[in-house]
């Protein structure tokens, strides 16, 4: 149990992390959360700090109602200038009404509940909206929010595809608006201090090797008559829910590759992909030497 409520506390701490640090934006986030960008020179946490006090008013809409998004909200509650301001599920009005009470505040207005997405598109006091919806939405969401004028946070993977993200960043910048996605493991504190030792002029040397996995039992976790993460029309497997993180990590190092294999597992049944290994290289990483 207290195992547990540790692990939970530092969720909700690095959630927190990520809802303040956004990553790269079309245009800056500077009107709306002033902070840095993950792949650049690190912002201190003491400037962070003072950002997150003085950073001005940024009301947010939450689409969806899943597990994802109640903890998303909940790392918000830490951010004082960022306030939950209204939720919407897909088609059951009575979810988003229970959503919005169980994260409500005495001190502030009572969130909106809406039955739908296309409603929380047309409030006009939302400034950004965080999708946790499922990723197989994720272009179709993001092209009816951007094209209401809201600011988004896309819950990883940004897109199913390169056409697909490039599609929604494309109409981002068109709209002079901004886009990232919640990759949260870009603001671990680990990851932060690996950042600052590479960009600091005495660091450790060119990076040529970047290792990195992520695992977890997910027949313990997932049902798997019910989850999206075993439903091939919904793009679950674990390219998609868990493969994005370690690609991630050697992406934010070595910048995107120039060559890319990879091999995996597919559940004959499911028709999903239940692991997989992805070799990458880089012909000029690091200012010349090669990576892998």
């Amino acid at each position: 149990g207290e195992f547990r409520h540790s692990c939970r506390s530092y969720q909700n701490n690095t959630l927190s992390r990520m809802a303040s640090l956004p990553p790269p934006p079309v245009t800056p986030l500077d009107v709306l959360l002033q902070v840095g960008h993950p792949s650049s020179t690190p912002t201190p946490r003491h400037d962070a700090t003072t950002l997150l006090k003085t950073a001005p008013l940024c009301n947010w809409g939450i689409c969806g109602t899943g597990r994802i998004c109640n903890d998303f909200v909940q790392a918000l509650k830490s951010i004082p200038s960022a306030r939950f301001v209204s939720v919407a599920a897909r088609s059951s009005l009575p979810s988003a009404q229970s959503f919005a009470s169980k994260h409500s505040s005495p001190s502030l207005p009572p969130p909106r509940a809406y039955g739908s997405y296309a409603e929380l598109a047309t409030d006009p006091d939302v400034s950004i909206v965080y999708v946790g919806s499922v990723h197989v939405f994720r272009l179709s969401h993001a092209k009816m929010f951007l094209e209401a004028g809201k600011h988004l946070l896309l819950e990883k993977p940004v897109a199913l595809s390169g056409g697909d993200a490039r599609e929604i960043f494309d109409l981002a910048k068109a709209k002079g608006l901004m886009v990232s996605e919640g990759m949260w493991t870009y603001y671990f504190p680990a990851v932060e201090y690996m950042r600052n030792i590479l960009s600091s002029p005495n660091n450790l040397g060119r990076v040529v090797s970047v290792s990195s996995d992520f695992h977890f039992p997910a027949a313990q976790q997932e049902d798997p008559m019910s989850s999206p993460l075993y439903s091939l029309p919904l793009a679950g497997g674990a390219g998609y829910y868990a493969g994005c993180y370690p690609v991630a990590a050697a992406v934010a190092v070595l910048g995107p590759p120039d060559d890319v294999k990879a091999a995996g597992v597919v559940d004959a049944g499911k028709g999903i992909d239940v692991c997989g290994a992805v070799s990458m290289s880089w012909q000029g990483a690091e200012g010349g030497a090669g990576g892998q």
